[in-house]
């Protein structure tokens, strides 16, 4: 896990290779990838911290960090099986959550300085969170690249087709989530009818 952040090309091609990598670390990684940003948004210090429980939803942190992964893994499965890709479903979960090492680190450690410096200080910390991110997208690229044997052109290419595809996805299951509501509504009504007659 460690020797991802450091060597990204020798681990992510041993994922590919050797079958090095583990599911089970993946998702410990995914979960304190959601704890994380938990804390950051409810147990920031003082002076940075706009928690509001009336209005906080730990269900939409949860789509936008695990939701999120598993979409992307998901669309770019699809997308790279049917553009001659080589990564298998559980490589790219792998090397999605491997690559969100720095992120998480940067924001456990942007939560530890809130508790430390004042506002006008904390530009350092933006900036070091800035660099990690795009470590993140760095090693997500490399990682991709490496377990479906893709040149850089056209991982660019299958990158802005998951991004179609996660559109696609989530419009498609926006509207299964309509319907399902419309059909809730529809049998619950026949259901008051029948009962009161």
């Amino acid at each position: 896990m460690t020797s991802s952040v450091f060597h990204p090309f020798e681990s992510f091609r041993l994922v590919k290779e050797q079958k090095q990598g583990s599911l089970w670390i993946a998702c410990i990684l995914l979960v304190i990838y959601y704890l994380v940003a938990a804390l950051k948004d409810t147990a920031a210090g003082y002076s940075f911290n706009q928690f509001d429980a009336s209005n906080y939803n730990s269900f939409y942190l949860l789509l936008s960090t695990v939701g999120l992964v598993l979409l992307w893994t998901g669309a770019n499965w699809l997308v790279c099986t049917l553009l001659g890709g080589i990564g298998r479903l559980g490589e790219i979960f792998i090397v999605v959550c491997y690559s969100l090492v720095p992120t998480v680190a940067a924001q456990a450690v942007s939560t530890i300085f809130t508790h430390i410096l004042v506002p006008d200080e904390f530009v350092f910390v933006t900036i070091f969170e800035t660099i990690c991110t795009m470590y993140t997208f760095f090693m997500l690229m490399i990682g991709t690249m490496k377990i479906h044997d893709y040149e850089f052109g056209k991982f660019l290419k299958t990158t802005l087709l998951t991004i179609v595809a996660m559109m696609i996805i989530v419009f498609l299951l926006f509207l299964v989530f309509l319907l399902a509501q419309q059909v809730y509504g529809w049998i619950s009504t026949i259901y008051v009818e029948a009962k009161y007659r």
